[in-house]
C-alpha cells in the first residue's frame, strides 16, 4: 500500500506540474497493480477524470474523451466524469451524447445545480427550449445565487434565434430581462449578460439602454468581436450602413471565424448595392447551417462554385424561406442556358407550383443519387456576379395552374368588385420578424372600407385569429384556410386586382407571377429591397411603401389609402 501511495503522490505531483503524460503513465501503473482494490479504483477514477480536464485544456480532445470514459468505466458513479464528458461533447457539438452524460449524472445525484445548468444549455443549443427552461429553473432553485444559470435562463426566455425557436408566449422578453438583471446583480462582471440584455432592449426598441449595455460590456471586455458586432447592428438599425459595415469588418478582423459578423456585413453591403463584397461575405451564412454541413459530410461531389457547367448535372436545393426560393428560382434557367442539367429540390409546399412551370430544371422532392455538383440556391447569384443591372427575369417567370385559377375564380372571384388581397403578418418566428409584420389587421382598416371592393385574406397561421373580431362594416374572405400549398396561393393571386402585403413570400410570388402588389417595408428592410426607391429591379409589378420610423405603420397605411382613393373614385 505504501508503494501505491508513493506512486499516486508522484503522479499527482506530475499532474500539478503540467506533466500530464508522466502522470498518466503512473496512474495506469497503479491501475495495473490494483484492479481488485475498490478504494484505489475509486481514487483512480477521479484521477483519470482530472486527466481528462487537463487534456481538454491542452486541446487534445480524443485523449480527454478517452480518460473521461476510463474514469466512468472504473467508477460508474463518478458524477464529475459524466458531467465533464457531457461538457466536452457539447463543446464539439455532439449534443446527443452530451445529453446522455448529463442525464446519467443527474441520476447519480439530481441535486447538483451545475449539472442542471449544463444540461439546460445543451437543450437550448439544440432548440429544446422548454426543456432548457426546466433545467435552468431547477439550477437557480437549487442555488439562488447562481449567476450563470440566471444568465442561461434569460437566454431561454429570449429565445434561440439560431434555430428559429424564439418562444411566442407574451411576457418572455420581460422574463429574459429580469433574468439578465439578476445575473448582473449577482455577478457584475458577467460580460455576456450585458450583451444579451442589450439585445432584449433592442427587441423592445430601447436603443439608449441597448447601447449602454454594449458600452458596459466593451468596458469589461475590450476588443470583444461580439460586442463590436452588436454595435454594428445598432448602426444598421439606424440606417447608418457605412458605419455598421465599419463595425462588422472590425469584428471580423478581431475574430475571423465570427460568421454572424460576415453575415451582417453582407446584408449591409447588399443593401447599399455593393454586390461584389456583399455576395462574398454572404457565403459565410453556410458555415452555421446544419443542413448544409450535413450535405457536405454526406456528398462526395464538390460544391459548384462556378466551374464550367456545360454537360454537368447540378443539384440545387432550397435553403431559407419560401420567398427566398421563389425569388431566386429565376436563376435556374440561367444555369440551363450555360449548358447544365439542373435538378432542383424546393420546399414541398412549392414543389407543385414549380412542377407546373418551365424553370428549365427537373423538380425533385428527394436528394438525387447522381449529380456532378451541388449548390444552395441562394449562393447562385454570387457565383453569377449578379448586381442590380443584370438581375434576370424581372417580369413574369411563373404561372399558376389554369384549372386552379378557374376553380378559385368560380368559387371566390366571380364578381364585378375590385378584388383586393391582403397579408399583414409574416410567421413571427424570430423577434426581428415582428418588425416586418403589422401587429394587427386594424392598421389596414382605412383601405378596407372602400365601396365596390371585395377583400381577400392571403394570411396563413399568424394573424388569422384576428379575422374573428372584425367590425361589422368590414368583411374579409379568408382564402388562407383554403390553401394547401403555393399552387393554390398562385391561383388566387391570378384572380385579384391588387395585393397589399408586408414583406412575406406572398408578394414575392405575386411579382414572379407578374401580378401587381404593394409592399409595406420596415425602416431597414431585407437587403433585396435596398434602402431607397418605390420600385425594385427584382419585380416589375411591385411597388414599395417604406416605413419612415421603426415600428410605426400609420404613415405607410395613410400613403396607401391616399394612393387608392383615385383608383376607387374612378370606379364609381
Amino acid at each position: 500500500m505504501a508503494l501505491v501511495q508513493k506512486n499516486i503522490a508522484r503522479a499527482i505531483e506530475h499532474h500539478k506540474a503540467g506533466r500530464i503524460k508522466e502522470a498518466e503513465k503512473l496512474y495506469n501503473l497503479v491501475l495495473q497493480q490494483n484492479r481488485n482494490n475498490p478504494p484505489v479504483i475509486t481514487l483512480l477514477s477521479m484521477a483519470f477524470s482530472g486527466l481528462g480536464n487537463s487534456y481538454w485544456d491542452a486541446g487534445d480532445i480524443k485523449t480527454a474523451t478517452d480518460n473521461y470514459l476510463k474514469a466512468i468505466k472504473l467508477n460508474p458513479q463518478n458524477l464529475e466524469a459524466y458531467n465533464n464528458l457531457g461538457m466536452l461533447y457539447s463543446s464539439q457539438k455532439i449534443y446527443d451524447e452530451a445529453i446522455k452524460c448529463h442525464e446519467k449524472a443527474l441520476k447519480i445525484n439530481p441535486e447538483i445545480p451545475e449539472v442542471h445548468n449544463n444540461l439546460g444549455t445543451v437543450y437550448f443549443d439544440v432548440g429544446e427550449t422548454q426543456k432548457a427552461i426546466k433545467h435552468h429553473e431547477q439550477a437557480v432553485k437549487l442555488r439562488p445565487g447562481y449567476a450563470e444559470a440566471f444568465y442561461n435562463l434569460g437566454n431561454d426566455y429570449k429565445g434561440n434565434e439560431k434555430y428559429k425557436l424564439a418562444l411566442k408566449e407574451p411576457g418572455n422578453l420581460e422574463k429574459a430581462l429580469t433574468c439578465y438583471l439578476k445575473a448582473i446583480e449577482l455577478n457584475p462582471f458577467l460580460v455576456n449578460a450585458y450583451v444579451n440584455l442589450g439585445l432584449v432592449y433592442h427587441y423592445r426598441n430601447e436603443p439608449g439602454k441597448e447601447l449602454s449595455c454594449y458600452k458596459k460590456a466593451e468596458e469589461l471586455s475590450p476588443g470583444s468581436a461580439e460586442i463590436i458586432n452588436n454595435i454594428g447592428n445598432m448602426h444598421r438599425d439606424a440606417r447608418r450602413m457605412d458605419k455598421a459595415i465599419e463595425y462588422f469588418e472590425r469584428a471580423i478582423r478581431l475574430a475571423p471565424e465570427k460568421d454572424d459578423a460576415y453575415i451582417n456585413a453582407s446584408i449591409s453591403c447588399l443593401a447599399l448595392k455593393d454586390f461584389e463584397k456583399g455576395w462574398k461575405y454572404y457565403q459565410h451564412r453556410l458555415n452555421d447551417n446544419r443542413d448544409y454541413r450535413k450535405k457536405l459530410s454526406e456528398f462526395s461531389q464538390p460544391v459548384w462554385t462556378g466551374q464550367p457547367p456545360e454537360g454537368k448535372t447540378i443539384y440545387v436545393y432550397w435553403e431559407q424561406g419560401f420567398g427566398d426560393t421563389v425569388n431566386f428560382s429565376r436563376f435556374l434557367p440561367v444555369l440551363d442556358s450555360m449548358g447544365a442539367k439542373v435538378l432542383f429540390q424546393p420546399q414541398k409546399e412549392l414543389a407543385g407550383l414549380f412542377k407546373n412551370n418551365n424553370l428549365k430544371a427537373e423538380i425533385i422532392t428527394h436528394t438525387p443519387d447522381e449529380f456532378d455538383y451541388h449548390v444552395p440556391l441562394l449562393s447562385i447569384p454570387g457565383i453569377l456576379n449578379v448586381n442590380e443591372k443584370n438581375i434576370p427575369s424581372p417580369g413574369k417567370y411563373l404561372g399558376a395552374d389554369p384549372e386552379k385559377v378557374s376553380f378559385y375564380r368560380e368559387k371566390y372571384f366571380n364578381n364585378d368588385y375590385f378584388k383586393l388581397g391582403i397579408n399583414w403578418q409574416c410567421k413571427n418566428i424570430l423577434h426581428v420578424d415582428q418588425y416586418r409584420s403589422v401587429p394587427h389587421i386594424s392598421c389596414f382598416y382605412p383601405f378596407l372600407r372602400f365601396d365596390n371592393t371585395r377583400v381577400y385574406s392571403f394570411q396563413k397561421g399568424c394573424g388569422t385569429e384576428q379575422l374573428g373580431s372584425l367590425p361589422g362594416d368590414i368583411n374579409i374572405i379568408n382564402l388562407g384556410e383554403e390553401f394547401s400549398d403555393f399552387s393554390d396561393t398562385a391561383a388566387a393571386l391570378e384572380n385579384i386586382d391588387l395585393l397589399i402585403s408586408v414583406d412575406t413570400s406572398v408578394p414575392h410570388l405575386a411579382g414572379a407571377l407578374g401580378r401587381p402588389a404593394w409592399v409595406l417595408l420596415q425602416t431597414v428592410p431585407d437587403f433585396r429591397w435596398f434602402l431607397e426607391g418605390e420600385t425594385t429591379p427584382w419585380y416589375d409589378t411591385l411597388r414599395l411603401f417604406r416605413q419612415a420610423k421603426r415600428n410605426e405603420w400609420d404613415d405607410v397605411v395613410q400613403r396607401i389609402y391616399t394612393e387608392l382613393c383615385p383608383v376607387f373614385s374612378a370606379r364609381l
